[in-house]
């Protein structure tokens, strides 16, 4: 549901920046999936617990009552801070489930050396060729 008012929400915005005259062209209601597949479910890092080094999802009260289960555990990633997620998403894809860690990360200010280029170059024959300024290449 969460995502379904983030979709109306950008969309009322455009809709104002139409009026505004700020937005050109005309936006679009959001498009949802017809009934049959899987849909993505994402779980903020509110409703999440960490418990014996597993993650708790919780699923409800619906489900609770339906299936007599209220919750599912994924075991804690050890290379993540759980106090740091701020949502995890289930996606469904090609028969199988996968956990994506939305989590928030310090930045380093890196110093560049503007006088280093990198060149890549996707092609036909090879999947990439790398040409560098300083003699090197892969």
């Amino acid at each position: 549901m969460t995502g379904v008012a983030e979709s109306f929400k950008s969309y009322a915005g455009l809709v104002k920046g139409i009026k505004k005259g700020t937005v050109t062209q005309k936006p679009r209601l959001p498009n949802y999936r017809k009934s049959g597949g899987l849909a993505l479910a994402t779980f903020t890092g509110r409703s999440l617990k960490l418990k014996d080094g597993m993650i708790r999802f919780p699923l409800g009260s619906l489900v609770k009552a339906w299936f007599e289960i209220d919750a599912f555990y994924l075991p804690m990633p050890s290379n993540l801070d759980f106090k740091l997620i701020a949502e995890v998403r289930i996606l469904p894809r090609n028969r199988c489930f996968y956990a994506e860690f939305v989590y928030q990360q310090k930045a380093e200010l890196v110093e560049l050396d503007k006088s280093k280029v990198l060149v890549i170059d996707h092609g036909l024959d090879n999947w990439l060729t790398c040409v560098s300024n300083i003699g090197t290449s892969i």
